[in-house]
């Protein structure tokens, strides 16, 4: 009796550990759903004393699995299975699955479950359900040898999933949360950058100079850029009227227009993620290593459908430009 006690105990407080675990990861995340998930996993291997752990959940037509091994370095892997694996039937039933030996099962409902055992070294395993919000979600620990759990282990499991699902919920919503306000805070700035370029037009009327200057400032601001131009259209000629930074070309430089080259006119916004290795012609790739030039932004400027100019904004190594920055800059 004293020891089924002594045992509750150490049970209760491995839970109690482990929930604090979690909130820790929930904590130090900063929005970061796959931490908390990782942390969820790490923790249930100390709750059962086992090296390996994962948090499962759909991803799509797949299952992502949130890994964390004997040498706790984190690991994520998809998985495509099928009715007979153990990761589904937890998902789809939200019921617990528990093999005292992964490998020697012949029950054929599950044998997928017996063959993932075989190429992973997986004996003994517990697969159990965790409802939080968003995508079904799961919670499997793992051991190499056949050593089955106690019947009170799974229940201490199934109890801290319970409270996992919670902690993925908050961590989700503060997800959402902080998803919303980077995007309100994009939002502002760009309003604010329009703002100010319409206050400098108003005060600097028929000054081309200044305003220029003014835009191809705040663009590069806005997006992170080291150095860019703007460019406008004179007849056949296209002459530099703005520089920022580094730039290739001072302004007042003017080339012939080269439409389709690659060098001087896109029709459209375009982006380059490495200008160096996006040419096939060495002798412009060794230019654009030269000018400091990795990933570019060119934005078109047209009137009434005419080609009027463009704006170039590079930066010094590779670090593409990303849609919302695309369309922040159209």
């Amino acid at each position: 009796m004293a020891d089924d006690t002594r045992a509750d105990l150490d049970r209760a407080l491995r839970r109690e550990s482990a929930l604090a675990g979690v909130l820790r990861a929930v904590a130090d995340a900063d929005g970061d759903l796959d931490a908390v998930l990782f942390g969820i996993a790490r923790n249930a291997a100390v709750l059962t004393g086992v090296e390996t752990a994962a948090v499962f959940r759909h991803a799509g037509d797949e299952i992502r699995v949130f890994l964390d091994g004997p040498d706790r370095t984190p690991r994520v892997q998809d998985f495509t299975g099928d009715s007979t694996a153990a990761l589904n039937q937890v998902l789809d039933s939200r019921a617990t699955v528990v093999f005292d030996d992964h490998q020697s099962t012949t029950d054929p409902a599950q044998a997928t479950s017996r063959r993932a055992g075989q190429d992973y070294g997986i004996r003994t395993a517990a697969y159990v359900p965790v409802p939080a919000g968003g995508p079904p979600a799961g919670l499997a620990v793992f051991k190499p040898i056949v050593e089955p759990f106690d019947p009170r282990d799974i229940e201490t499991l199934e109890t801290f999933a319970t409270q996992a699902g919670n902690a993925i919920t908050n961590a989700e919503m503060a997800h959402d949360i902080a998803a919303r306000n980077a995007e309100l805070a994009e939002a502002l700035e760009l309003q604010t950058a329009t703002s100010e370029i319409l206050e400098l037009i108003s005060e600097n009327p028929g000054d081309l100079t200044v305003v220029l200057d003014g835009v191809l400032a705040r663009a590069i601001a806005l997006i992170g850029a080291e150095h860019g131009a703007v460019m406008l259209r004179h007849g056949d000629l296209v002459r530099v009227e703005a520089t920022v930074g580094r730039s290739v070309a001072g302004a007042g430089s003017e080339f012939t227009i080269e439409r389709g080259a690659g060098v001087i006119i896109f029709d459209e916004p375009t982006f380059f993620e490495d200008r160096t290795t996006e040419t096939a012609h060495e002798q412009l790739a060794e230019f654009y290593r030269t000018a400091g030039i990795r990933s570019s932004a060119i934005i078109p400027m047209h009137i009434d459908g005419r080609w009027i100019g463009q704006i170039n904004l590079n930066r010094n190594d590779v670090r593409p430009f990303n849609e919302k920055q695309a369309v922040m800059l159209r």
